[in-house]
């Protein structure tokens, strides 16, 4: 983040935790809300900061905070408890003074279990966590996470094919960095079988990275759901762009990671989130698609308010360790959703 940027952020923050900004959204922050967290661990070195991915982790002492901050000025409840309060015909409209706030998690990293699960037993918050199956049972790779090791090390990169073309300079951080967003922002838009075609030629035989976060094992989740403040969602088997794929595809991905975890945890799962969870990648049809496999309820990452509504387009915050509790009560506030930013 360029210091020009961070001092619009710090401003954002500043003008949106003022008492006359939190009156003007107050009527317009939702009925409760939803957080996004990826992986929670100790921040290693400068290697793991300049990694493009490190947006995505929030430190053990971040996260206690953050925690300590949801239980003194908001409403932590499970998922089940969060549809029911708010699927109530008989309870009000009108946002309450504490909100209901869901603590979630994506892909099912293993840190989820080392390092959240004891600050969430501190704080005695629940959590959901959606598991993409395939990086459970290693028969899928978190692409992105291998991508800035597979660049580093290289002088350029050109690539020449049907899925992508185009040269880059990869002599410094900047640029290896340029070149990581374009690829990342062509992967989201193709299916699956272009994605590997991509994948084969830029990985070029280099094994993945020796450092890759680690997922949670089929082990690991089976505790995981034994434990009475964790629900276990799904996240597809593949992690797919579900809109660059066919309906039957997009159903085989919902439906076998649905399966693939009834079976090991012996109950049905209910909840989906839909991966990357962006306008691009999910809309009204995978919204619809959702609600024929049978989930209850389904989570994008567009950070907006919720109204209890539409609980197959269901919005997220995403949180980073930039996120002080200060700057997290004026995210719940409904001050970032006002202005659709996800800082």
């Amino acid at each position: 983040m360029k210091p020009l940027t961070q001092l619009k952020v710090a401003a954002f923050y500043a003008v949106g935790g003022l008492p006359p900004a939190r009156r003007l959204v107050r009527a317009s922050r939702g009925r409760g809300a939803l957080l996004l967290y990826h992986q929670v661990c100790p921040l290693a070195g400068p290697a793991a900061h300049r990694h493009p991915m490190a947006i995505n982790v929030v430190s053990p002492p971040r996260f206690d905070e953050q925690m300590r901050c949801l239980k003194q000025h908001a409403a932590p409840c499970s998922l089940d408890a969060f549809h029911r309060q708010l699927s109530d015909p008989h309870m009000p409209t009108a946002a309450p003074e504490r909100l209901p706030v869901v603590v979630t998690f994506d892909d099912g990293h293993r840190d989820n279990l080392e390092h959240a699960l004891p600050v969430l037993e501190r704080h005695q918050i629940p959590a959901t966590l959606y598991i993409t199956t395939g990086f459970m049972d290693g028969s899928a790779t978190a692409w992105w996470l291998d991508l800035w090791h597979w660049l580093d090390g290289r002088a350029s990169l050109s690539l020449e094919g049907p899925a992508m073309a185009g040269s880059w300079a990869l002599r410094t951080h900047a640029e290896r960095l340029a070149c990581y967003d374009a690829i990342c922002r062509r992967m989201v838009c193709l299916p699956l079988h272009e994605q590997a075609i991509l994948l084969a030629a830029l990985r070029e035989g280099r094994p993945p990275a020796a450092d890759r976060p680690c997922f949670l094992s089929p082990a690991d989740v089976r505790e995981l759901d034994r434990h009475p403040l964790i629900t276990i969602g799904a996240h597809t088997h593949r992690h797919p762009a579900l809109r660059a794929e066919s309906d039957a595809v997009v159903r085989d991905e919902m439906q076998r990671s649905q399966r693939v975890l009834a079976d090991l945890l012996g109950h049905p799962v209910r909840h989906l989130a839909f991966p990357f969870g962006s306008p691009e990648t999910a809309a009204e049809r995978e919204f619809q698609l959702a609600a024929e496999c049978g989930f209850t309820t389904a989570v994008t990452t567009r950070p907006e308010t919720f109204d209890g509504r539409h609980w197959h387009n269901v919005p997220r915050h995403s949180v980073r360790e930039a996120h002080t509790a200060a700057r997290l009560r004026v995210k719940l506030s409904g001050w970032n959703a006002r202005w659709r930013q996800s800082v």
